[in-house]
């Protein structure tokens, strides 16, 4: 009768694995990490660009809000070089990084000044139409403000 090699350590009280199948394990552990690493690359630059979309499409949300409840019209404002945004409802600017793209269109963002594109919502949550594409690579995050309602959409493209 044949027994296996594990059968016979086990048979003699030894527990555990050999140097070489622990080399072995991690040898492959290792060989499909390397192969799932180009899957995942760009994952921080992807995770900066959906947060960015995420607080702009917020500040949207929070400046119509501002203006429902205050019955005051509000602004949120996005420097005309694409590196800031900040709201009439909150005191403070935020950066956009320098590797982002930013594209504002619609007829509701107006040029307050020189340095700035507005857009305006209404007492009544109403604004004007809006579009706002942020673009790193190959990803974007399209923010449209509605005019009637002022509801903030946001599209993930890849």
């Amino acid at each position: 009768m044949t027994t296996s090699r594990i059968t016979e350590r086990r048979a003699r009280g030894e527990n555990g694995f050999t140097l070489l199948e622990l080399l072995i394990t991690l040898a492959v552990f290792a060989g499909v990490t390397l192969m799932a690493l180009p899957r995942f690359g760009g994952s921080k630059s992807r995770i900066s660009l959906h947060s960015l979309g995420i607080q702009l499409g917020s500040e949207f949300r929070a400046t119509r809000s501002a203006a429902l409840w205050s019955n005051v019209e509000k602004r949120v404002s996005i420097s005309r070089d694409g590196r800031w945004f900040w709201s009439d409802a909150r005191a403070n600017r935020r950066h956009i990084p320098e590797e982002i793209e930013v594209r504002i269109s619609g007829a509701g963002f107006a040029t307050s000044d020189e340095h700035t594109h507005t857009l305006r919502f209404l007492p009544d949550g109403s604004s004007g139409l809006g579009r706002v594409l942020l673009r790193e690579g190959k990803q974007s995050v399209v923010i449209t403000i509605d005019s009637t309602t002022g509801a903030t959409e946001m599209a993930w493209i890849n």
